[in-house]
């Protein structure tokens, strides 16, 4: 997986894309790359499931690819590599499959009125 910059006025304004730079993020095989909300930081999902937080560091025209390091492995998903960071990249969301196989459904009817019913919890 690899980084690289472009300018999107040159895009919009049909002079093409000038690409500066492209730096190589994975060392192999990286899907669903996800940035943390300040740019300093970007995680992706290596063939095992594995959660990769690497460090970056890009002003202007120069970008700088830091330390990288594996953070855990995610769950097996049969829709797809799906998940998403907080903005300051300290807990993720995924889609994972249920350890049960027949999951039981509950139906709860009139929701608002038994919420209004419901005293407040101190």
């Amino acid at each position: 997986m690899y980084v690289t910059s472009f300018d999107p006025a040159k895009i919009l304004h049909g002079a093409g894309a000038v690409r500066a730079g492209k730096w190589q993020i994975s060392n192999g095989f990286g899907v669903t790359p996800r940035w943390r909300a300040d740019g300093k930081e970007l995680f992706y999902m290596d063939r095992g499931n594995t959660i990769i937080s690497v460090e970056v560091k890009g002003q202007g025209e120069s970008f700088e690819v830091g330390r990288s390091q594996n953070l855990f492995v995610g769950p097996a998903n049969p829709f797809g590599s799906t998940y998403d960071v907080t903005p300051d990249g300290r807990r993720f969301v995924m889609i994972t499959r249920p350890a049960e196989e027949d999951v039981p459904l509950s139906l709860v009817e009139n929701w608002p009125a038994r919420a209004r019913a419901t005293p407040p919890v101190n």
